[in-house]
């Protein structure tokens, strides 16, 4: 391709639109937190989830967090169920920290018409050298976006473990996937019924949840979603 062909398919691409994907924030309410006196303030916890997103630059200095305790939330399925740190690799740590299943958030204010917020579903942390690897995988969602002024969550950020991806890998590492609609149904309808499981203290099976949502979402599972274009 000459250099002049370049230029022009550079400025086609330059012309696409981004496409930007919204629901009522009561959909995100509903499935992440519908019971906030469940939830405890857990402010160490916001750099971490949004890092897990790549979402950090995002994240709040010392300062703020120190003047906002709660701007992180954390439920524990089981509180009681805790693991050294030692059996993370720190060590010889024997702080001990919790490692039950778990539902995750933050919300940082961005902007007088936004207000960030990034959550994240979390397994049971396995212990001991042997899996180290499975809890690199313990994570099992996380979305990243803002709520808006006009009652709307966008979505910038979706992420699933590579294994429910890529069937048969052995990496389970969160990986971003494409935002649209299909996606966005999918993943809710996922996330809805994972925490219906870890609200009501039932077995958490994600790996199950996951394939219900690709091959049996019922057909009368609405969700208005708003897209909407505009220029990069």
């Amino acid at each position: 391709m000459n250099i002049r062909g370049f230029l022009n398919n550079a400025a086609q691409n330059m012309k696409q639109p981004k496409m930007t994907y919204s629901v009522p924030s009561e959909y995100i309410r509903e499935i992440f937190y519908p019971q906030p006196l469940l939830f405890r303030p857990t402010p160490e916890i916001h750099y971490s989830i949004l890092a897990f997103l790549g979402m950090q630059g995002h994240s709040k200095g010392s300062a703020f967090i120190r003047q906002n305790p709660d701007i992180a939330q954390r439920y524990l399925v089981n509180p009681r169920q805790t693991i050294t740190r030692a059996d993370l690799g720190y060590n010889d740590d024997m702080e001990r920290v919790p490692s039950s299943p778990a539902v995750m958030y933050t919300k940082y204010r961005i902007s007088q018409e936004r207000e960030g917020f990034a959550v994240m579903l979390r397994d049971n942390i396995p212990s001991g050298d042997s899996y180290a690897q499975d809890r690199l995988g313990c994570v099992k969602l996380a979305i990243g976006g803002y709520f808006d002024n006009d009652g709307m969550f966008t979505f910038e950020r979706l992420m699933l473990p590579n294994d429910f991806l890529n069937f048969g890998s052995k990496n389970k590492r969160l990986k971003a996937i494409d935002i649209h609609e299909n996606s966005v149904k999918g993943a809710l309808y996922y996330a809805a019924l994972s925490t219906e499981q870890l609200f009501d203290k039932q077995l958490f099976t994600p790996e199950y949840n996951f394939e219900q949502s690709v091959a049996h979402m019922p057909a009368e599972v609405e969700l208005p979603i708003k897209v909407a274009a505009f220029k990069i």
